[in-house]
């Protein structure tokens, strides 16, 4: 009996060693096809990493054509979103790449893909664009009728060598009298055009050439140097004065007298005072063949002038008598 229970136990212990073998195995197994997966998804991921740099590379190439084409190369844009808008199936090494277009006014946003090997990268790059944002056509530069100025895409129509843009247009520099109009006068003719330069406003006694921006004094204003003063009315006088004496007790202010017949034929001689506030201010005595009778005359910053006659008188000492009014006014 002791046998026959010695045995039946043994056999039993046999099939447990059995079977913990094959779980160690299977378990052996297990790990080395863990570690077997493991090193092949790091070859792999290594591999991609390579692709994946050359993808990176294709995405941006496909992006700098997008731009090029829109901001060099006036290519005109849909008006609703769109795949695939640019392409390139190879670009040398393999690689290829698309480009998606979509658009949300007022900006335009351009997703470019590359491709190598499996691999895939994008770059995105989302930018306003054209006076009337994104959705809208390229923006097209226009400078018909314009010589200077913008061309409605941010470049240059030209510029203007002297004077500004206007409108597109070059005007030329506008040059101005400056300063206040001086009181009581006049800009002189033709002063005010053709400046070279902005110039001050000056008061003259009269005006000169070329100087601009001169004024002269309005009538009735004289000017004193420095500004435009009321002007002295001209005056003029006439009278007889008994009081004061002279020729036949006559104050005249001018008087002439031929004394041909009073001395004789070769004595015609002729006179003439002119007075002014009871002062002779000019006379002469001399053969009448040389008598000067001037009718006007300068002196002590005034014109002294030879009015109206308005009297006559033949003397006893036949000598013909004549009486003008003066006037006078400031020079």
């Amino acid at each position: 009996m002791g046998q026959v229970e010695a045995k039946k136990q043994l056999k039993n212990q046999i099939g447990v060693i059995l079977l913990l073998t094959m779980f160690i195995l299977s378990g052996i197994l297990i790990i080395t096809l863990g570690a077997a997966d493991l090193v092949m998804a790091g070859i792999r991921m290594n591999r991609l990493t390579g692709y994946s740099s050359l993808g990176f590379f294709a995405s941006e190439a496909g992006l700098e054509q997008a731009l090029w084409e829109v901001r060099k190369n006036n290519y005109v844009l849909p008006d609703v979103d769109q795949d695939n808008i640019f392409q390139n199936i190879d670009i040398g090494n393999n690689s290829s790449f698309i480009v998606n277009y979509a658009t949300s006014s007022p900006n335009v946003t351009f997703t470019s893909v590359g491709f190598y090997g499996g691999a895939k990268r994008s770059v995105e790059s989302s930018f306003e664009f054209g006076s009337g944002g994104g959705g809208g056509p390229a923006c097209a530069p226009d400078c018909t009728g314009k010589e200077c100025g913008d061309d409605g895409c941010g470049g240059s129509c030209g510029s203007c060598v002297t004077g500004s843009c206007v409108a597109g247009v070059c005007v030329p520099v506008t040059y101005v009298c400056t300063g206040v109009d001086p009181e009581n006068s006049t800009i002189c003719t033709g002063d005010d055009t053709g400046l070279t330069e902005d110039t001050a406003k000056t008061l003259v006694g009269s005006c000169t050439d070329p100087v601009k921006c001169e004024y002269i004094c309005d009538s009735g204003y004289d000017w004193n140097g420095s500004s435009c003063i009321l002007a002295e009315v001209p005056s003029c006088r006439k009278e007889y004065n008994e009081n004061i004496g002279g020729w036949d007790d006559y104050n005249y202010y001018y008087g002439v007298r031929n004394e041909e017949d009073l001395y004789g034929e070769s004595s015609d001689r002729c006179d003439v005072w002119w007075y002014w506030d009871s002062n002779i201010i000019y006379e002469e005595h001399t053969l009448c063949s040389n008598f000067l009778d001037p009718s006007s005359i300068d002196i002590g910053g005034y014109r002294y002038t030879r009015g109206d006659e308005y009297d006559y008188e033949l003397s006893g000492r036949e000598a013909a008598w004549y009486f003008y009014e003066i006037c006078r006014e400031p020079l």
